[in-house]
């Protein structure tokens, strides 16, 4: 006689689970509306190695926001092929750009693992499995406000989403809980995610 899973005890439940592949799901964002607000500031102190890690997927050729500070003094976006590079910023009062669209395409519609890290004051940005070398950088920058800018809102997903500041992860929140709805929470430190516009409809099975 065969059994199912609500038959096993809670532990074998979960390695049945593991084996059998649960669902994973993604927010797909309007690209008109929608953003993800934080509960709190991330800051990023003057002259501190970090690494500011996610998963994306987009497709659209256009000014997308990556993040901003409340203020917008800080911020990083995509911006479209007819200018060259994949990214722009400002941060700390300096201007990044680079990972240009001869070498990589971001927005391929398939999900890209990115990196913008801070080593001994220069910028590098990882995409896959590529790294490119930005400005330097060396002042103080906050992060309030995931896939949006200037009005430019990211149309896709991010994911994955966690902050390493001087080697140690302080941040980390998936934006993956379908059960959590609006609000994401964090799964490393005390802040969370509530995504701007919610209705619900955003959930669908990760790619």
């Amino acid at each position: 006689m065969g059994f199912i899973a609500g038959d096993l005890p809670t532990l074998e439940k979960v390695a049945f689970g593991a084996l059998s592949g649960a669902v994973q799901y993604v927010a797909r964002l309007d690209g008109v509306t929608k953003s993800w607000q934080l509960s709190a500031p991330i800051t990023i102190p003057a002259s501190t190695d970090c690494a500011i890690r996610f998963k994306i997927n987009g497709s659209r050729d256009n000014y997308e926001g990556i993040f901003r500070s409340a203020d917008s003094s800080d911020w990083l976006r995509l911006i479209p092929e007819s200018q060259t590079n994949n990214i722009q910023g400002n941060l700390a009062g300096s201007f990044i750009g680079g990972a240009p669209y001869s070498s990589i395409v971001v927005r391929n519609g398939q999900e890209r693992s990115f990196t913008l890290r801070r080593e001994a004051g220069r910028f590098y940005v990882d995409i896959d499995e590529q790294s490119f070398t930005l400005s330097l950088v060396s002042g103080q920058f906050l992060i309030d406000v995931l896939c949006e800018f200037g009005g430019g809102y990211f149309a896709g997903y991010i994911s994955d989403f966690e902050v390493e500041i001087g080697g140690v992860l302080t941040n980390q929140i998936t934006l993956t809980n379908k059960a959590q709805g609006a609000t994401q929470l964090a799964t490393v430190g005390s802040i969370n995610a509530t995504m701007l516009n919610y209705t619900g409809d955003e959930w669908e099975v990760r790619p």
